[in-house]
């Protein structure tokens, strides 16, 4: 899904709340599996961009988050949305990517990742990330995953040409203890995620370019917006996105390339 970083997806994106599922009610449910944290743990939202869960974190947590991501107007948005409710003291936005980070080894309690990681890939990001947490440190992170065996040929056809990357949630869970974590806990993002706080939204966006003159580029990112919510519709219960509760279970387990299949 690389196109999902090119000036057109930003074009077309741009102004929406959320560009990936997922809901405040999600993200504090998330929270819930995860300890009782030190008062000053530095906590990273990793490809935040708009920055809703963001917003979270930082009012259920009431501690500092730093945000992110590498497209600016994402972080400008998310900058005017935390004065609005009040946490800008809490949220230090950063233009960076992903798998550039300078923070010290061994310094992060949280990282958190919704709706991004696979631009790196769950098995590249979590092998990048390791080294920077604390010892009970926790990713939490959503990905697209298969939920069962019945793919029928559209929608396996369909992703194999998008994200050939994507995996079932077992094969997910198992390399992720292959990198170093135990998964505390995992659940199916509902469905209100995907339509009502996503889909919804950029099918109104979507709209907003009808009979307009665009360039081939923004015209492909589109219709692959279109025909994914086709797919989400006809196809929901094959795939659906996961959050993944995942705990750092030894300094001494990171995966070898060879054991993540790579």
């Amino acid at each position: 899904m690389a196109y999902e970083s090119s000036p057109a997806f930003y074009r077309v994106y741009a102004g929406l709340t959320r560009i990936g599922p997922g809901s405040e009610e999600s993200t504090a449910r998330a929270l819930r599996c995860i300890p009782q944290m030190r008062p000053d743990a530095p906590i990273l939202d990793i490809g935040c961009g708009p920055g809703q869960q963001t917003l979270v974190l930082a009012r259920i947590l009431n501690r500092a988050v730093d945000a992110i991501d590498i497209h600016q107007p994402f972080l400008d948005q998310l900058k005017e949305a935390s004065k609005i409710q009040g946490l800008s003291h809490l949220i230090r936005t950063r233009k960076i990517s992903m798998d550039m980070l300078d923070y010290a080894p061994g310094s992060i309690d949280l990282i958190w990742c919704e709706s991004a990681i696979y631009h790196l890939g769950v098995q590249n990001a979590l092998r990048l990330w390791l080294p920077l947490l604390t010892a009970d440190g926790f990713v939490c992170f959503t990905e697209i995953s298969w939920l069962n065996e019945e793919r029928p040929a559209e929608i396996r056809g369909f992703w194999q040409g998008r994200y050939p990357e994507m995996e079932s949630v077992q094969n997910n869970i198992r390399r992720i203890e292959a990198a170093g974590f135990t998964v505390a806990d995992s659940f199916l993002l509902p469905r209100e995620d995907d339509w009502t706080h996503f889909y919804t939204p950029l099918s109104a966006r979507v709209a907003e370019f009808q009979g307009a003159a665009v360039d081939d580029e923004t015209a492909a990112v589109l219709a692959n917006a279109q025909v994914k919510m086709e797919m989400q519709e006809r196809y929901w219960g094959c795939y659906g996105h996961i959050f993944y509760i995942c705990k750092v279970n030894s300094r001494g387990s990171c995966c070898t390339q060879k054991e993540l299949g790579v």
